[in-house]
């Protein structure tokens, strides 16, 4: 298995709709959404993900008042929470660092110890080296490695982890903006060779981060500007409004007759 394939136990993904449930599984194991587990877990501790989104599709289908819509979706929830704690009792927790060909020891979960026979006899494993090196080089694991990931999928720590995916979306979207630095574009970055294109990639970083400064330095001391055409068109019109208002009352008499109709009072 090469190297990069080891790279999942600093993975935190969203897992699509047809990887739910489980997606593979070797001896008494079983992968379901990024973790290992025994084949010994419920079904619909499995399938919980699969199951919520199947609830949310027949609420959103019966076009229900929005108080009753908003409840059962609460429900809903809590029952998706409560299947995916009940995972943990069949859950492999990692041991350690994965080694560097891409295999982890896992922790088995308590009261559920392997028995396996040795020289000596019978005894209890609490630990599993996964993969076994029998299936680790010859193509079967690749795949599964590629779905693994560090935290249990749905989680309140995955949450945490998941939810710092938009600020490096944001960063992303921020350089590759076509107005300034384009780093998406392959055109503005004419040379060859690695050393060149790490080079202008960072320098397209310090650059956006500069121009961040700079926003943020003006929006400190000094009004805020729209840059809407929008926005900007409807000060301008509030402006004119505003002036014909203040010329109209410097024209009014001070006794107070109208312009209009001089004569009344």
């Amino acid at each position: 298995m090469p190297d990069r394939d080891a790279s999942w136990s600093r993975r935190c993904r969203h897992t699509r709709t047809p990887q739910l449930g489980k997606a593979a599984s070797h001896d008494r194991f079983i992968l379901v959404e990024g973790q290992w587990y025994l084949d010994t877990m419920t079904t619909t501790s499995i399938n919980a993900v699969q199951l919520y989104q199947e609830e949310l599709e027949k609420i959103a289908a019966e076009r229900l008042p929005r108080p009753e819509r908003e409840k059962r979706r609460a429900a809903a929830n809590a029952r998706r929470d409560a299947r995916l704690a009940s995972r943990e009792q069949y859950r492999l927790k990692p041991k350690g660092r994965p080694r560097p060909d891409g295999r982890q020891q896992y922790i088995l979960p308590e009261d559920h110890e392997l028995t396996i026979t040795t020289a000596t006899g019978a005894r209890k494993q609490t630990t599993v080296m996964f993969p076994p090196a029998e299936i680790l080089y010859t193509g079967k694991f690749s795949k599964q490695a590629k779905l693994q990931q560090r935290y249990p999928y749905k989680s309140h720590t995955w949450k945490r982890w998941y939810g710092l995916r938009s600020t490096v979306e944001h960063v992303n979207s921020h350089i590759k903006n076509s107005s300034h630095e384009d780093a998406a574009n392959a055109g503005r970055r004419g040379g060859r060779g690695y050393a060149y294109q790490y080079l202008m990639a960072t320098l397209a970083v310090v650059s956006g981060n500069i121009r961040k400064i700079i926003t943020f330095l003006n929006r400190l001391e000094g009004p805020r500007k729209s840059t809407s055409p929008f926005r900007a068109e409807k000060s301008a019109r509030a402006k004119c409004q505003e002036a014909k208002k203040q010329a109209w009352l410097i024209k009014m008499p001070q006794d107070g007759r109208t312009t209009r109709f001089p004569n009344r009072t």
